[in-house]
């Protein structure tokens, strides 16, 4: 593994916490593409809005990615810890 991929994994590790690591999980424990508000209902989160700042957060970590209707499903796997 290279210093930039060690580097990116560090990135990673540093943000992946919190409500943004619950929305990854729930990510990785669906298997299929998911809309704001199911991450919302599914988690527990007060608002859509919140959902979706944390799953914008994952796909600015090019953890996840957004499908044509607005779904979110992972393209990386990553083990934190």
């Amino acid at each position: 593994m290279g210093a930039a991929e060690q580097n990116r994994l560090r990135e990673i590790e540093a943000q992946l916490k919190g409500k943004s690591l619950y929305v990854y999980w729930y990510l990785l424990k669906s298997g299929n593409p998911v809309g704001v508000r199911e991450v919302q209902r599914g988690l527990g989160i007060s608002s859509p809005s919140v959902a979706s700042h944390h799953l914008e957060k994952l796909k600015e970590l090019k953890l996840v990615d957004k499908d044509a209707y607005g779904r979110y499903y992972l393209v990386e796997k990553v083990e934190v810890g």
